[in-house]
């Protein structure tokens, strides 16, 4: 498990009945088809190369924890396998663990390769989204390599599935507006204790 910390007042270590007022903590799921870019966003946000990022789809086979600290808040974010319509066994297993994780977590991060718009295995995430009536964000990923022009119509027909809160177009290669999605996120964190103490 790996986290990132920002310079901050002490914090009460979880289990401990004193919590900082307005303290905010809560579990964050980037789910997507293959190769979005889901374990670079989590590399980008956490500050370090934890989750693998390989060209092979299916490299990350079991969910993997990173953890954000700032100032009142503490981020846990979940990189699961891509999601796909499975043809074997060992890909259903990594469906249903991707899928199962929706519904336990506080917001879904979906993300998409804004360079090549929805397509059908989109789509299958989306009505998987659907399903698990989970509270979702879209992140339109990779905008360093998609046309400008492109990115209004994919927000506007993301805007009408009424799906998602929130539409934020961001490179997770670049750094590109990934501050702003940070912000959207910790805006989404619910009060509470942090789950993890700042080291682990």
């Amino acid at each position: 498990m790996t986290e990132r910390d920002e310079e901050s007042p002490a914090e009460t270590p979880p289990g401990e009945a004193s919590v900082a007022e307005g303290f905010r903590c809560g579990f964050v799921a980037l789910v997507g088809r293959a190769n979005v870019g889901k374990s670079t966003m989590l590399n980008r946000i956490v500050g370090a190369k934890l989750s693998i990022v390989s060209e092979v789809p299916q490299t990350t086979r079991f969910p993997v924890r990173g953890i954000l600290h700032r100032p009142g808040l503490q981020v846990v974010f979940i990189d699961t396998p891509g999601i796909h319509k499975p043809r074997y066994r060992m890909n259903e297993e990594m469906v249903r663990l991707s899928t199962r994780v929706l519904r336990e977590v506080d917001v879904v991060g979906a993300l998409v390769d804004a360079s090549e718009g929805f397509g059908p295995g989109d789509r299958f995430v989306f009505d998987l989204l659907r399903q698990a009536k989970s509270r979702n964000l879209l992140v339109l990923n990779k905008v360093d390599l998609a046309p400008k022009e492109n990115l209004l119509p994919l927000m506007d027909e993301a805007g009408r599935m009424g799906l998602f809160d929130d539409i934020v177009p961001v490179s997770a290669l670049t750094g590109e507006n990934t501050d702003r999605l940070e912000g959207v996120i910790a805006s989404k964190m619910p009060a509470g204790p942090p789950h993890f103490p700042r080291r682990c």
